[in-house]
């Protein structure tokens, strides 16, 4: 089972592996034909997405307004394109899942951009500068990502957390180089962590909110603009 939730849309995955989907369809987030839909921009109930039927659904992760599966191994991608998130190395919006070329991945993230990571430990980033094709980030080995508003939160292979903004090269986060993740919860532009410090107890690290770099941006500019609707399509 899954669920996942993005700025307007969300996806509902059900021990049987079918997949529902539910709210704004304007950008092909929902991955439905629109042509059948009656309101070509939304779908007010959970609706089931056929067109992985049959095959093992691994995960949904929802963007703001672009969507990420994992099946068999595989990620697809539909939605919002403006930045390149759907990797499929062109900016026009995709309104059913496109198939990208990572095999063997067995997790996705997505909010602004996307990630992928591989059953090796490999991080691929894509929606980002520069990046509008799946990129490794790193020849380091990863246990988990999760992408924020234009940040990306990691744990290495020993579950020491790492950051990186923009598709940047990941560092360690200042104050937390010597505690181990169990889990990443990330926001728009904040991240919690739970794991165990250096003296081995477990604790709820404090919430560290990253300051956002977005193409020169201020914080106050980019919290601004990530509060204003979406352009319509043409």
């Amino acid at each position: 089972m899954d669920i996942s939730a993005g700025g307007r849309h969300s996806f509902f995955l059900t021990e049987d592996q079918t997949l529902f989907c539910c709210g704004d369809a304007n950008h092909g987030q929902l991955g439905l034909d629109l042509k059948a839909l009656k309101n070509f921009d939304r779908v007010c109930t959970p609706t089931e997405l056929t067109v992985f039927k049959g095959k093992n659904i691994m995960a949904v992760a929802c963007g703001k307004y672009h969507t990420l599966f994992l099946v068999d191994g595989i990620v697809y991608a539909c939605g919002h394109n403006r930045e390149g998130q759907i990797g499929n190395g062109n900016t026009e919006n995709a309104y059913k899942p496109v198939k990208l070329g990572l095999n063997n991945c067995i997790s996705v993230s997505a909010w602004h951009s996307s990630a992928a990571l591989t059953e090796s430990g490999e991080v691929f980033i894509w929606g980002v500068p520069n990046f509008k094709k799946p990129h490794k980030i790193s020849t380091q080995q990863f246990n988990e990502v999760k992408v924020g508003g234009n940040f990306t939160l990691f744990t290495d292979a020993e579950g020491r957390i790492m950051t990186s903004t923009n598709g940047s090269q990941p560092h360690y986060v200042s104050g937390l180089e010597e505690n181990f993740a169990s889990e990443l919860c990330v926001g728009g532009n904040f991240a919690f962590v739970i794991g165990k410090t250096t003296n081995g107890t477990e604790e709820e690290s404090p919430a560290k909110e990253y300051e956002a770099v977005d193409s020169g941006r201020s914080q106050e500019a980019y919290e601004e603009a990530d509060h204003q609707p979406e352009a319509e399509e043409e």
